[in-house]
């Protein structure tokens, strides 16, 4: 995902919702595996509730 990450149209970009992400676009063109990206969102997701 990394390589990918590295054409995002953001700097800061979080790979779920952004406009020109190129991670997401590598997802649904195959690049990356879809299971991969889950487990990543998961993660996310995870983070997300220990910081509140």
């Amino acid at each position: 995902m990394m390589r990918h990450a590295a054409g995002c149209r953001y700097y800061n970009c979080t790979h779920v919702h952004e406009p020109g992400c190129a991670v997401t676009e590598a997802v649904a063109a195959g690049e990356i595996s879809e299971s991969r990206y889950i487990s990543y969102l998961k993660i996310l997701e995870d983070d997300e509730k220990y910081r509140k």
